[in-house]
């Protein structure tokens, strides 16, 4: 299964916005500069929290199909990296 979005977010730290609403954003881009999303949180700390989350998922996407095809792997865990892939990656 091949992941279709993109393979490196990075967090735009020059884009950190705080409005009127109280919300704070910070923008994802991808490796060329290009907005991937907007990140929003009420405050700087879960703000920190989701996009960095955010910005490790194709990371983690790629560890998680390597446990799913290893041999040293419980089958057990290759089923649950195998459901959890399906689940990410179909729209």
């Amino acid at each position: 299964m091949e992941f279709k979005g993109t393979k490196e977010i990075l967090i735009d730290q020059g884009s950190v916005f705080k409005p009127l609403s109280g919300y704070v954003s910070v923008k994802l881009t991808n490796s060329e500069g290009w907005p991937v999303a907007t990140v929003f949180a009420p405050d700087f700390e879960k703000l920190k929290a989701d996009s960095l989350m955010l910005s490790k998922a194709p990371e983690m996407l790629e560890f998680i199909q390597s446990i799913s095809t290893s041999e040293n792997t419980p089958i057990a865990y290759r089923k649950i990296a195998q459901k959890l892939i399906k689940e990410a990656t179909e729209i």
